[in-house]
Parts: structure tokens; sequence; C-alpha cells
């Protein structure tokens, strides 16, 4: 039934959704992939769950990618039980932790370019020209405030002949649309 499917390859944008909400759509989409027919919905722990609908802010397509890559890594590990420590480990290694961290303190500034790279980024990159032509700052504030993003990873980067385009990693934009909407900068 393609009702019920959700495509995460698609930037959409839904309110977050609260605890209960996160644990609930999980256990559905992991029903969903038979791993489990349980109501306690193994390998997960009560706490893993709820650590999983806190740190992925409740933005339905981060928990399912905290869930999904928490699995893969029990599987390989052999681990019967995902709890909270392993939720934490993906976190951290997947790179949301730095990104949390990272809008955290970002400054107006970056906010703008942040905005700007998510607008005009779609379908294909931006360009750094095109960045600080938005922003109306010049192109050496704009490079150092990609390098900080570039630092932790946030950007893809494409190059063509003279130019660098830049986007936001996939796994990334619902993370900045939520901070972007939450502070009402988009």
């Amino acid at each position: 039934d393609n009702q019920d499917k959700l495509d995460l390859e698609e930037n959409i944008y839904l309110r977050p959704f609260n605890n209960k909400e996160v644990v609930e759509f999980i256990k559905l989409r992991l029903k969903k992939l038979k791993l489990s027919n349980r109501e306690d919905i193994s390998p997960f722990t009560d706490e893993a769950l709820n650590l999983i609908s806190e740190l992925s802010q409740g933005i339905p397509k981060v928990a399912l990618n905290i869930s999904y890559k928490a699995i893969k890594k029990c599987f390989h590990f052999n681990s019967e039980l995902i709890t909270s420590k392993e939720i934490l480990d993906v976190y951290k290694e997947e790179g949301f932790e730095e990104i949390k961290e990272f809008t955290e303190k970002c400054t107006p500034i970056t906010r703008k370019i942040l905005k700007t790279i998510l607008l005009y980024s779609y379908p294909k990159e931006v360009s750094i020209d095109k960045i600080a032509e938005e922003v109306d700052l010049d192109r050496t504030t704009v490079f150092y405030h990609l390098q900080k993003m570039r630092s932790i990873f946030l950007l893809k980067e494409s190059y063509t002949k003279k130019s660098v385009h830049f986007s936001i990693k996939q796994e990334y934009i619902p993370m900045i649309e939520k901070y972007l909407w939450d502070l009402r900068v988009i």
C-alpha cells in the first residue's frame, strides 16, 4: 500500500513530533520492517527510544536515521539490545552532535548564510558568489563562515571549472530547517 510510505529522500517539513509520537513512529516503522512482532519493540530499551526522541528533536527523518544506524551497529556487533549508550554513540558518530553544537553557537551572519544555502541550493548547489550576493557580504567573509560549516562536514561541495558550489548534506537538512524555523529565520 503506497499511501503508508514516507519517502525519506524528499525533504518535507513536518511539525516536530512529541516524545510519544516519535516512539510510536519508530515502532510502526520497525514493525513494517518485520524486525519485531512484540509490543516492547526489541531490540530497543524504553530509555533508548526516549533518547532517540529527545536527540532527534522530534524530527521523524532524524529519528529514523538514528534508529536505523543503531540497528545496523547492533547487528554488526552481534548485540541483542540497543541501549542509550548505543544511541549516544550513533548520534556522535553520525555528526548530529556537532551540528547541534554548531547551531547553538551560530551568529546572525551564519544563520543568513545557512538560510541562503537552503533556499538556493535546490535542485543544485549554490555558488559562493550567489551566497555573497544574497547576504550582502564580501566573498572573504562568506568563505570564513563556510569554512566553519565545512569543518564539521555540514556541507556537500561540488566543483565546476573554477568555482565551488555548496549545499547542506541531506541528513542534516531537517535539523537545519527546524533550527531556522524555530528562530523564524526562514
